[in-house]
């Protein structure tokens, strides 16, 4: 079997609206730094509006033309794939226990936290590639 290599990044973007300090320009830097080239595949997590999806797949599309945003909850999962490659499937599973709806204090609840799994195709290879939060 021939081996495969792929450069990979995972990245908690802290984009928490009206809470995440100067989030409007991380996410500009973020998108500029993840444009570069040097990244075949992208998971990001905490891009809590689609707006800021928006953005960076907009950002990235030359260089990462594929990119799947998972929905959940009420605000979002909050996860997005962005790939070199691309996503033929995904798959989205909501954790059990994200706090409660009557309980400001657990966010969690609203965002609709779990794991999305995005089939990826490289060449005639499947990668699954997992992004939790």
């Amino acid at each position: 079997m021939v081996s495969l290599e792929l450069s990979v990044l995972t990245l908690n973007v802290w984009g928490i609206p009206f809470v995440s300090a100067d989030r409007a320009e991380r996410m500009q830097h973020i998108g500029k730094e993840l444009s570069s080239g040097k990244y075949d595949i992208v998971s990001l997590q905490e891009v809590w509006t689609e707006k800021d999806s928006m953005l960076l797949q907009e950002l990235t599309k030359a260089i990462l033309p594929y990119a799947h945003y998972f929905y959940s909850g009420v605000i979002g999962a909050g996860l997005l794939v962005l790939s070199k490659y691309p996503i033929v499937s995904t798959l989205f599973h909501s954790w059990t226990v994200n706090g409660y709806c009557h309980r400001i204090q657990h966010a969690d609840w609203f965002g609709g936290k779990g794991v999305g799994m995005c089939r990826i195709r490289v060449g005639d290879r499947y990668v699954h590639l997992y992004n939790a939060h």
